[in-house]
């Protein structure tokens, strides 16, 4: 128990430590998605106690569900109040006061942000607790997963991203503990948790639906459902239907649509066969071998069409993403993340060579698969406009977690040499990344 909560210790310093390293040199608006429009979502909410209306025109995130802006406009809403009987008095000094406030709550939230990190890492070291033996290679794993750029701009910046993800990691493990012990204590927590993560992100919905999938998998072997997998899968339903209140009240109200970004369905009706088999080729190939050689003349993404662009190849943009999103860098030098890059490589190729290893390897695995192939509905929209965005792992992040066990099973076969260069190669990574965190700038979009 001593070693448990010293490893926690140690942990809580090395993510604030990461987290600060990174923070302290990186103004709050960089490598973060939709910036204005989540900041807009708390002012409307802090200066006109009302929720934004679903369209484009009046916030750019409007659509998304309220919870995330409501935790900031009681964490530190104030600070973004506008006294409205003094705009017209010495404007200057407080438009000044006004931006001196903004970026203090700015910080507090992205204070908050980190926390959400620090949650989901500690989630992640339980999992692994119950999974794995090596606490020393749990860290070793942990580091790995929290130093990744990745993980560290997704938890470091205004965006619900960061609670959606820490939500999302939560009910994974509280749906594995409530499997293998039900109990009403635990059952009603992750009611509670899974209601929350729908209202942070509708992503979460995809995460849930991927574990009610996987506890129904005996149904398609015409296997009997166990009664602990009911009640599990009861109670995830009940979660996703509590968001459709809000969909009713707020989407349909005022787009007569029940999920506003209908554009998408358009998109579908649209879609030819040709355009079809050109979206199913982003899937069906072998990334490198069958890419085209200017795909790879930089390492970056590229959210929009060109030549160098990953568009057309899911599995290398999902790649790439998964470490450093979609931005391009100005510092440290490219050859850096291309060293990232590679590190990243033989770091996956590791995790999947452990999926049949044992049960709950198998599960992680299958875990990861089946939350790319709900991302992989995206494709046809992807493809008709050109643009990456639905690509990004981001929205997949809770994919942290199974590899992280994945990992850990790794590290486990002490004396071997295949698990002493994967030690070697995680202890090189943590570096790199930390070397990246501390000297990045640029703040493009690939």
């Amino acid at each position: 128990m001593a070693n448990r909560n010293n490893s926690l210790l140690v942990l809580i310093i090395g993510w604030l430590t990461i987290a600060g390293i990174y923070v302290s040199h990186t103004p709050p608006n960089h490598r973060s998605y939709d910036f204005n429009g989540h900041v807009d979502y708390t002012k409307i909410i802090v200066n006109e106690s009302r929720l934004p209306k679903p369209n484009f025109k009046e916030v750019a995130e409007g659509v998304q569900p309220p919870l995330y802006y409501f935790l900031n406009s009681l964490i530190a809403g104030d600070l973004l109040k506008i006294n409205k009987k003094s705009i017209n008095i010495d404007s200057e000094k407080i438009n000044k006061l006004l931006e001196e406030k903004k970026i203090k709550h700015l910080n507090i939230i992205r204070g908050m942000s980190v926390l959400y990190g620090l949650i989901t890492l500690i989630t992640i070291f339980w999992l692994l607790n119950k999974t794995t033996s090596n606490i020393l290679m749990q860290l070793l794993v942990l580091f790995f997963i929290a130093s990744t750029p990745r993980f560290v701009f997704i938890f470091s910046t205004y965006n619900n991203d960061s609670l959606a993800i820490m939500f999302s990691i939560l009910i994974i493990a509280l749906s594995y503990k409530l499997n293998l012990n039900w109990s009403w204590d635990a059952a009603y927590r992750l009611l509670l948790v899974s209601i929350l993560g729908v209202y942070s992100k509708c992503s979460v919905i995809l995460c849930i639906g991927i574990i009610v999938l996987m506890c129904c998998k005996n149904i398609f072997f015409l296997k009997p459902l166990e009664k602990n997998k009911k009640q599990l899968v009861t109670i995830l339903i009940l979660a996703v239907l509590s968001i459709f209140p809000w969909f009713l009240m707020h989407d349909y109200r005022y787009t007569g649509n029940l999920f506003p970004n209908n554009y998408e369905n358009v998109s579908y009706k649209k879609i030819k066969i040709e355009q079809l088999k050109s979206t199913l080729k982003m899937v069906f190939r072998i990334p490198l071998i069958q890419s085209e050689p200017h795909e790879w003349n930089d390492p970056w993404a590229h959210v929009y069409p060109m030549q160098s662009s990953k568009k057309n190849d899911y599995w290398a943009y999902s790649f790439v993403s998964s470490i450093i999103g979609l931005f391009i860098f100005q510092n440290p030098s490219v050859n850096v993340v291309w060293i990232m890059l590679f590190i990243h490589l033989i770091v996956y190729i590791y995790g999947v060579s452990q999926i049949f290893k044992s049960e709950i390897n198998k599960l992680c695995g299958l875990f990861i698969l089946l939350s790319h192939v709900g991302q992989m509905v995206h494709l046809p929209y992807i493809y008709s406009i050109h643009q990456g965005w639905h690509m990004d792992y981001r929205y997949i992040s809770w994919c942290f977690l199974p590899w992280a066990i994945l990992y850990a099973s790794t590290l486990e076969n002490k004396g071997k040499f295949y698990s002493w260069f994967f030690e070697r190669i995680l202890i090189i990574g943590i570096i790199v990344h930390i070397y990246f965190l501390a000297t990045v700038s640029g703040n493009s979009f690939a």
